[in-house]
């Protein structure tokens, strides 16, 4: 029998004999594994692959949660081949689970499985690369891809319970339930058929969906193109159609305006359990990552078809990675290669882990944008100059930032941010700089140049924005539960549409939507040859240099209007 002892301290991997080879892994035991090659991946063996986050995976809420960077390092030894590879803690538990699954009648016929950490020699850059461009058919082809969640935790058994009540719900019924119902146990009842779910059940299901992985990139690809998902937590099996349902089910009935923490903690207080406290203490979304995980996996699965390059870029911002590469390269395999960047830029746009990061993102900023902002002005260098870190560039400042609505981190609740943006509108002239348009039609068309996608419902802003404004004088007639029953629609759009972001007024009353780490006294500059207007922020007082603290869109200076009204074009470092 194998030990520990007499293994070989480490791995050797045989090189792979082609670009569309790959290893499969046999599993032995929990901890006993094989490895082997197979020559042309489109004609391999059955086999299934692992989803899974090499890194802590339980919610960041639970009481057995611990932030340890070692956890993303492989420490824990398994054997493969007789030798020795190293693992993290959670790829061990996968392991486990694995092997339990293999063994168990799950109906996986296949015997084969892939997972990164192992069938790729991770120490072989030019070998990680050719792996990598893979990874889209690897998924593709998988009879079947396995989620691991990571084990069970206190918010579990609320989880399942708050899934499998909404997953059962048909879908000819999303039309007829309304936001307010939430609060409605009865409406709920009779409408849906499904029993109510209690504050602590939506609790969990908050919890749940914070976990690591939903918002690790790499699972967008790996779960967008399985024919058949299975996700496992602990010793819960369930299809991905049933939590796919459940997600879109919170989102379609415009129930998760009500999922964010600052309104969960209102509606229960007084009898909260003390494992939710921890949750109820922060200020967090219903869930966003795994929503867009959800809605990228059910376009691709619905339509066939991939997704435009700047759509998936900007869907799954929000997304983290330990390699910041992997920002880029993990959605590349669901990108549509017919439109644009691809079509122009094919070559901006290969897998190379020999480069560094700032010049992958260097390739891929400004590759496809809808905005001309700074029309026919070009960049005077004809090369970059970054051998000391320094960008120098052209440019014309267009404004300073002189209000801001409030920050989606720091506004108490969804009403107070709500109004914020309102009051900017109501501060700005009789008529928006030299257009003509009045302070409320400017608002409007600020709101109207939000992508298609967001579906920011203007009749319903309208509404709201007018109830605000009439009850503004009154304000004792109308109470907070009032608004948050009244205006959970709005809080999803506006949370949807400004994540991350926040309205903003210039001291020449230009209105805007920029960053959310933007301040007051922050500049507004049009760049040459950029697509978009920036906020920069100035590093010391006298000086040229700046820090980019984001894109930003200005209203009435995105066609290259700036163009005609004789500003100075001036020499500025980006630092």
């Amino acid at each position: 029998m194998e030990t520990f002892a007499n293994r070989k301290p480490f791995y050797s991997y045989v090189p792979l004999p082609s670009t569309n080879a790959i290893r499969l892994l046999v599993l032995h035991t929990a901890t006993s594994c094989s490895l082997d090659i197979i020559d042309d991946l489109a004609n391999s063996p059955p086999y299934g692959a692992l989803s899974y986050t090499w890194g802590n995976p339980q919610s960041p809420y639970s009481s057995s949660y611990i932030d340890l960077p070692q956890l993303s390092v492989p420490s824990i030894p398994i054997s493969c081949d007789g030798e020795t590879i190293l693992v993290t803690p959670n790829l061990s538990d996968a392991l486990r689970m694995l092997f339990d699954t293999y063994t168990s009648n799950y109906g996986l016929s296949h015997t084969y499985i892939w997972i990164d950490a192992i069938c790729i020699d991770q120490g072989n850059l030019a070998e990680r690369t050719m792996q990598v461009s893979l990874m889209g058919d690897l998924y593709r082809k998988a009879k079947t891809v396995l989620v691991w969640l990571g084990y069970e935790d206190e918010f579990t058994a609320d989880t399942f319970t708050t899934m499998e009540r909404l997953a059962s719900i048909p879908k000819d019924l999303y039309e007829v339930v309304e936001a307010q119902d939430f609060h409605n146990a009865q409406m709920v009842t009779s409408k849906l058929g499904i029993l109510p779910l209690s504050h602590r059940n939506w609790l969990g299901w908050v919890a749940f969906l914070h976990r690591p992985y939903f918002k690790r990139v790499w699972v967008v690809q790996e779960v967008s193109l399985a024919d058949r998902v299975l996700c496992i937590c602990g010793s819960r099996r369930v299809p991905w159609e049933s939590f796919s349902d459940a997600v879109m089910f919170t989102h379609e009935s415009k129930w998760s305006g009500f999922l964010h923490t600052q309104s969960l903690r209102r509606l229960d207080n007084d009898n909260i359990a003390p494992e939710y406290h921890k949750l109820l203490s922060v200020d967090i979304d219903p869930g966003f990552s795994a929503y867009s995980l959800v809605t990228t996996k059910l376009f691709i699965t619905t339509f066939r078809q991939a997704l435009p390059f700047r759509k998936l870029i900007e869907e799954h911002r929000e997304t983290s990675a330990s390699d910041p590469r992997d920002k880029i390269y993990a959605i590349l395999g669901l990108a549509d290669k017919h439109l644009k960047p691809f079509t122009g830029h094919a070559e901006a746009l290969v897998v190379d882990y020999n480069i560094d990061i700032q010049t992958l993102y260097t390739r891929i900023t400004g590759l496809n944008s809808n905005w001309c902002a700074a029309a026919g002005l070009s960049w005077k260098p004809d090369a970059w100059d970054m051998d000391d870190k320094i960008l120098r560039v052209q440019g014309m400042r267009i404004g300073i930032i002189h209000n801001m609505s409030g920050s989606m981190f720091d506004a108490e609740d969804s009403l107070q941010r709500w109004t914020s943006i309102a009051q900017l509108a109501l501060e700005l002239p009789p008529y928006y700089h030299t257009w003509g348009n009045p302070d409320f039609d400017a608002w409007v068309k600020l709101i109207q140049s939000e992508p298609i996608e967001s579906a920011f419902g203007l009749d319903e802003l309208s509404r709201v924005y007018a109830a605000i404004m009439a009850e503004s004088q009154q304000p004792d007639s109308i109470t907070q539960a009032d608004y948050e029953r009244s205006f959970a629609q709005v809080r999803l759009e506006m949370s949807l549409t400004l994540n991350c972001r926040r309205v903003f007024r210039t001291e020449g009353n230009l209105l805007g939507v920029g960053p959310d780490n933007m301040e007051l006294g922050d500049e507004v500059w049009l760049l040459a040859g950029s697509r978009t207007p920036f906020v920069l922020r100035k590093v010391t007082e006298q000086g040229s240099d700046y820090r980019i603290r984001g894109e930003a869109y200005v209203h009435g200076f995105m066609h290259g209007q700036a163009m005609d009204l004789s500003l100075d074009l001036v020499d500025l470092n980006l630092v």
